[in-house]
């Protein structure tokens, strides 16, 4: 099988979409949701963080429940201490 077509069907049995993570282009499995994106950019500690969605702010207790979509803006704060 050539690679063009290994290419196409790995792609269309890992179907993704594009988000946009802090302005910034993003690819993401279709079904993922807030947990499964912090894990991949690889924010494992969740404590100090903030996850808005297309301008709304996603409470903690509901990232599980939340999947992205196609496009979403997602920005995401990270609390810092010091001074």
């Amino acid at each position: 099988m050539p690679a063009q077509e290994v290419i196409k069907t790995s792609l269309s049995k890992h179907k993704t979409m594009l988000v946009y993570i802090n302005e910034q282009e993003h690819s993401v499995n279709n079904k993922c949701n807030i947990v499964t994106l912090l894990d991949l950019i690889n924010l494992k500690e969740k404590k100090g963080i903030a996850v808005a969605i297309n301008y709304e702010v996603v409470s903690k207790d509901k990232w599980n429940d939340v999947y992205l979509s196609e496009n979403d803006k997602i920005v995401i704060i990270k609390a810092t201490s010091g001074g």
